[in-house]
């Protein structure tokens, strides 16, 4: 029987995570040595309604520091510089995803969908490749809403004038993937690159 599945035209990546190694342990190594609470109970605290805030781009960096900080009690021992140092040394080397991007992008349009904030941005565009080799990017601060709330996704799809059926998200959080998947968008929760590979060419694309 002749495959009857909707060709995919439109690939939107998430960023961190997928195309960019993160490694947030240092900074809440850091806090801990500073306030004596374990490292995971940092990492819940950071994840908070200030986070996405400063994800949606409704508050600034400083601000955002400022509630951590306060809530933590630990502004002597981790100053705003070396907070800053610290959050912007989370982001590390780009994946083998990222190299191979432009290999994608000859067959389909590739997109970025990523929460992110403005510093993080900045250095993103500043230091890393794949920024310049992608065909658009729907990014949280900049249009105001985060993954994984529906609107960020009808957001893409309107932005990169692509039909659900032919649109396909990439991403490494289950709940993310998920929301795309309500949204009638083909996602797949990433792993690691072989695996990414040989799902993509299940799934129409040329070998890469």
């Amino acid at each position: 029987m002749p495959d009857t599945r909707p060709a995919i035209t439109t690939i939107f990546f998430d960023i961190g995570g997928v195309l960019v190694n993160v490694e947030i342990q240092p900074l809440l190594e850091k806090i801990s040595r500073a306030t004596g609470l374990r490292p995971e109970i940092i990492g819940q605290g950071m994840d908070s309604r200030a986070l996405h805030a400063l994800e949606r781009g409704e508050i600034t960096f400083r601000d955002y520091y400022d509630t951590i900080i306060t809530a933590l009690g630990c502004r002597e021992a981790l100053p705003y510089d070396e907070f800053r140092r610290l959050w912007l040394a989370v982001l590390r080397d780009e994946t083998e995803v990222a190299r191979h991007l432009p290999d994608v992008r000859k067959q389909v349009s590739v997109w970025l969908l990523s929460n992110t904030n403005h510093l993080h941005l900045a250095q993103l565009t500043k230091k890393y490749r794949f920024m310049a080799q992608v065909d658009g990017r729907i990014v949280s601060n900049e249009v105001g809403h985060r993954k994984p709330e529906t609107e960020i996704y009808r957001t893409a799809l309107q932005h990169s004038s692509t039909q659900a059926q032919g649109a396909l998200f990439i991403d490494d959080r289950e709940d993310n993937v998920l929301a795309a998947r309500a949204m009638g968008i083909h996602a797949h929760q990433f792993v690691d690159w072989p695996k990414l590979r040989d799902w993509l060419g299940q799934n129409g694309l040329a070998k890469l």
